[in-house]
């Protein structure tokens, strides 16, 4: 895994730290940093993706398919893979970003309680983390109300309580 010349897989999943990525809804990041950010993540991954082998362990391969589900829009099917790592594999090295991209999933789904729950776990757990910065701001302000106590809808509309 990772051994032959240009091949990348999962184990070299880099964290970077260093930044100050407090959930701060009122404060505008420029543009151009989440742009690089994004570009950034998006460019492991790409590196991550096409060198899959049968060496990868499961946690990758899950993380991956649930991250593929992601950019075809299948939100239910990416959701059910990234929860699946959480739940398999507690200790993996890949939990940071499951956790970004498991928000990001029902973020984009419309469940404003579990992308709270989910980025709030995320921020709390990688505090120093450069993916603080891709965070959007309603995101961001979903994080501060959740952890507020405040009701948010789930994916049917409703408000439910905060377990938090």
């Amino acid at each position: 895994m990772g051994s032959e010349a240009g091949e990348v897989g999962c184990s070299s999943h880099v964290q970077v730290s260093g930044s100050n990525g407090r959930f701060v809804p009122h404060i505008r990041r420029p543009v151009v940093s989440r742009f690089l950010a994004l570009v950034a993540v998006v460019a492991s991954c790409a590196f991550v993706i096409p060198a899959f082998s049968a060496e990868q362990p499961d946690d990758c391969q899950s993380f991956i398919d649930g991250f593929e589900a992601y950019k075809q829009k299948d939100f239910d099917t990416s959701q059910g893979k990234l929860r699946g790592v959480l739940e398999k594999y507690p200790d993996s090295p890949l939990r940071d970003v499951v956790l970004f991209w498991l928000a990001r999933s029902y973020y984009k789904n419309g469940n404003q309680l579990e992308a709270a729950r989910y980025m709030s776990t995320f921020a709390r757990e990688y505090p120093d983390s450069p993916l603080l910065a891709l965070v959007e701001d309603d995101l961001n302000g979903l994080v501060v109300r959740y952890e507020k106590g405040e009701l948010l809808p789930t994916l049917a509309g409703k408000a439910a309580p905060l377990g938090g």
